[in-house]
């Protein structure tokens, strides 16, 4: 599997509720088996802080989920984002079309939103029993009208191609590889041609990647910890929980057929619903959602108002 993704992309796909099916922008490739977090998997919904907006404005949109079109706007965002990609790959020496669904195409969820009672009771956190594409959020499928020329390319060729698409290889767990740097984070950041904020592009990717260790969330990840280990459940945070079903569900996809034992996935998935149960009432027996969202906005805001000289000509220069 290759992964790949900088936390400033993640976090816009997560808050722009871009609920990707199939090979679309910001996913790896159509060959992926392995099990992965939604960007918004958990229990609760994801809130945006003073700097994820701003990511997401540069992004070319905003959340999409509320706009008077969802349908309209999440093609908007992608074509916007897949022509930096195939500008950034064209000058890198690759071909690349743009993969841009029709508005026709689009399906927009009609089913219980990630983080509520009802996706909880039905899906868990949704990695060992996902839901289908059509409860949540925005999903559209492509067939990917670059794979024959990727195919095309000699082991070499095709290695600097995922390079250039993802970026260099940061770690290898198993068959997971992640990359980071390539066109595609390069698209989520904003336009090609601003290589002069590439280090603060660094930064803010740095800065969310890590807030969620900063020690001002230690207290109210605390009390979280200690409301689940009253019910036999051992997590530091609610994202330890999330990781852990994902480590579980990859441990049980063969790594000849790239098939999920059946079995265990359904006893998975069982425990699953329970643990995702049992965060939810934590969640709100220690008001966890509010107080971190709180603790997140601040810290966010320090950030942007340290930096908010150079994040103003970031934008400007976007907008030329």
């Amino acid at each position: 599997m290759t992964r790949g993704g900088t936390a400033v992309r993640d976090a816009v796909v997560a808050i722009g509720v871009l609920v990707l099916a199939g090979c679309s922008p910001g996913t790896p490739g159509p060959d992926d088996p392995a099990v992965s977090a939604s960007p918004g998997a958990g229990t609760s919904a994801r809130h945006a802080g003073p700097l994820e907006e701003l990511l997401l404005q540069r992004t070319g949109g905003g959340d999409i989920s509320v706009a008077e079109d969802p349908a309209a706007a999440a093609v908007e965002q992608t074509r916007v984002v897949e022509e930096r990609v195939a500008a950034c790959m064209t000058a890198a020496g690759f071909e690349y079309t743009p993969q841009v669904p029709a508005v026709a195409d689009v399906v927009v969820g009609t089913g219980p939103a990630q983080g509520s009672a009802e996706f909880v009771e039905r899906y868990g956190y949704g990695i060992a029993n996902p839901p289908p594409d059509t409860v949540d959020g925005i999903s559209w499928s492509l067939e990917g009208s670059d794979w024959e020329y990727v195919s095309s390319l000699s082991a070499a060729a095709k290695e600097a191609y995922d390079d250039a698409l993802w970026g260099p290889v940061t770690a290898t767990e198993g068959d997971v590889v992640t990359r980071e740097g390539g066109c595609r984070d390069t698209a989520w950041l904003g336009p090609t041609g601003t290589d002069a904020f590439a280090g603060l592009s660094e930064e803010a990717s740095a800065f969310l990647a890590a807030l969620g260790d900063d020690p001002a969330f230690a207290q109210v990840d605390t009390a979280w910890s200690g409301c689940m280990s009253e019910q036999g459940y051992l997590y530091a945070d609610p994202d330890a929980a999330v990781q852990d079903f994902v480590d579980r569900s990859t441990a049980l996809i063969d790594p000849e057929t790239r098939v999920s034992d059946a079995e265990g996935t359904a006893a998975l998935a069982e425990d699953e619903l329970a643990t995702a149960a049992a965060d939810l009432a934590c969640r709100a027996q220690t008001g966890y959602d509010e107080e971190h969202a709180t603790i997140a906005d601040e810290l966010q805001q320090e950030w942007v108002d340290l930096h908010r000289t150079e994040l103003d000509a970031w934008q400007q220069a976007s907008e030329q």
